[in-house]
């Protein structure tokens, strides 16, 4: 890619060269700025169109298999207020819990049994059950790196 031309040129080039470094290789040569600038915006179209179908498609799977399910979380924590509030959880359908053996008991146990299929929890309290009961489970959402 050659930076020639005038400054507006310049600026054209740099900025799409920047740009298109990350989405594709250079394989085609759009050389009018105003194709380029259509080409980001076209890009940026689909990118927010994938990522609108994976939200919900995701949010579609977690409706169909939390209905029934009874899940759990740490007892006096903001965990409750945000699975009523905004995941849309049946107050009914959870359950608390204050020490991590009662953690690992619940989901053994199951919803079936009297337990629960999840528990939603705090990142400090779930890395102490995983170093606990590292078998076994697995550790889901926004937050999974545990270091």
């Amino acid at each position: 890619m050659e930076f020639k031309g005038s400054r507006q040129q310049q600026i054209g080039t740099t900025l799409w060269f920047s740009f298109s470094t990350l989405v594709f290789a250079h394989k085609e040569r759009v050389v009018s700025n105003w194709t380029r600038f259509e080409l980001i915006i076209w890009i940026f179209l689909v990118l927010i169109l994938t990522q609108s179908y994976t939200a919900t498609l995701a949010s579609l799977l977690i409706v169909e298999r939390r209905n029934g399910d009874y899940v759990g979380y740490q007892k006096n924590s903001f965990v409750r207020e945000l699975l009523i509030r905004e995941l849309k959880f049946e107050e009914n359908r959870l359950k608390y819990y204050r020490f991590l053996e009662d953690y690992h008991k619940a989901l053994s146990q199951g919803s079936k049994n009297g337990g629960v299929d999840a528990i939603f929890g705090e990142i400090p309290y779930l890395k102490l059950l995983l170093a606990k009961y590292c078998a076994g489970y697995t550790v889901v959402g926004l937050s999974t790196s545990f270091n």
